[in-house]
């Protein structure tokens, strides 16, 4: 294989396997989400492969057979499986975050709704169980199967890790470790008072006005606008006329044409 680029990848998730590598850095990355599959190729270079002499075939064998692994098959389908996803794509400190978790495939069977729990690993590695409460049925009406969720309120910061499981006839399903990442406030987003104290010294340093939310609509309507006026002139190029081009080309063309009936050029 020739010489690739590898995008640089510092941490591979929990749920991911890693199928090839090269110069230690991960090139192919496969995960199962629900009952998909993904596969992530970590270069921009691959292309090259088909141009060493007698590789094009390896080349085309190694597309064909990803192509074959992602398309899905008939166990893939009937297996039931455990969906976890969540409400919010970024979080903070003391916020809350709603994990769900959706049972789908073979499961009809199944008597009765079965119970999920929820395990979150901190980012000190600590695992905290949580039972998952099931969703009405009116809820989950245009779903594929039984719905489970939890609240979770950050009060860590960091990278966690959760996974969702329960029983289906018996057998244990586990869902592919969903991971979130909780952002402490940094001091530009951290909510703190107004110091009134500095904002009023700065107006009158400034020589504007001190106002409040309470305030601020009377200071607005005693603004008084003052009308400006300003002159303007707009120049035009006589060139820029198509009528004054088209005469100016007419007598260029008549010219020429009376110089050569008078022999005169």
């Amino acid at each position: 294989m020739p010489v690739l680029s590898i995008f640089p990848v510092s941490k591979v998730s929990p749920g991911a396997t890693t199928v090839m590598t090269a110069n230690e850095q991960p090139l192919i990355v496969t995960q199962r989400f629900g009952q998909g599959k993904v596969a992530a190729i970590l270069s921009n270079s691959l292309w090259r492969w088909q141009l060493e002499p007698g590789q094009k075939d390896e080349y085309l064998a190694f597309w064909d057979g990803l192509i074959q692994w992602l398309m899905p098959q008939a166990l893939d389908i009937s297996a039931a499986s455990f969906d976890l996803s969540a409400d919010v794509e970024q979080l903070f400190l003391g916020d809350t975050i709603t994990l769900t978790a959706r049972l789908s495939g073979s499961h009809v069977a199944q008597e009765g709704l079965p119970k999920a729990d929820l395990e979150i690993q901190l980012p000190d590695e600590r695992k905290i169980p949580y039972p998952m409460q099931p969703i009405p049925e009116n809820a989950t009406a245009a779903k594929s199967g039984p719905g489970f969720t939890v609240a979770y309120k950050a009060d860590t910061g960091g990278m966690h890790s959760a996974v969702a499981s329960t029983i289906v006839n018996g057998k244990k399903i586990d869902s592919t470790p969903f991971s979130f990442f909780v952002k402490p406030f940094s001091p530009e987003t951290s909510p703190v008072a107004q110091n009134f104290a500095a904002l009023k010294a700065l107006s009158q340093t400034s020589g504007g006005q001190f106002c409040t939310k309470d305030t601020l609509n009377e200071v607005l309507s005693a603004v008084e606008v003052k009308e400006s006026k300003e002159d303007r002139v707009l120049y035009n190029n006589l060139y820029d006329s198509p009528f004054l081009l088209a005469a100016l080309i007419g007598l260029l063309g008549a010219d020429w044409i009376i110089r050569k009936w008078r022999n005169m050029a």
